[in-house]
């Protein structure tokens, strides 16, 4: 994603939490593969079907490492925006916008989670969200 604009800035940490909550479940999924891994069986004639899952363990395992690693990749990149996003977020003259496009894009929050602590509709989230990022839109970096 080119990063042309303020509203593109702050899109661009979106999709990077949106990937870290991918990471992040896939590792859920493997780690409990992992633990869920049952022994070797001695009482079949052939060991041929263990080394197979010899083999499978030890490949979940490599998957695992690799989605650590590029979770904490993702992590660190996010970490690396967040002073710039809040910038960003601050320069909008809006208070309430502020707030609701850093529930968003900062925290993290869903539309719906950020309309009941706000104690607004939802769709007068939606509709907020959408004219501030309209108006980041015009702001070059």
């Amino acid at each position: 994603m080119k990063i042309k604009t303020a509203a593109d800035y702050l899109k661009a940490m979106h999709w990077i939490n949106v990937r870290i909550d991918s990471t992040k479940e896939r590792i859920d999924y493997l780690e409990k593969m992992a633990g869920s891994i049952s022994g070797v069986s001695y009482e079949k004639d052939r060991v041929k079907s263990s080394a197979s899952k010899e083999a499978g363990f030890e490949n979940q395992i490599v998957n695992l490492a690799m989605l650590k690693s590029e979770m904490k990749k993702n992590i660190d990149d996010l970490a690396g925006m967040y002073d710039k996003g809040m910038e960003i977020i601050q320069s909008l003259q809006n208070p309430i916008d502020q707030t609701i496009l850093s529930m968003f894009y900062i925290d993290y929050k869903t539309i719906p989670t950020i309309a009941k602590k706000m104690h607004y509709s939802q769709s007068n989230i939606y509709y907020r969200k959408k004219h501030a990022m309209d108006r980041l839109k015009k702001k070059s970096l």
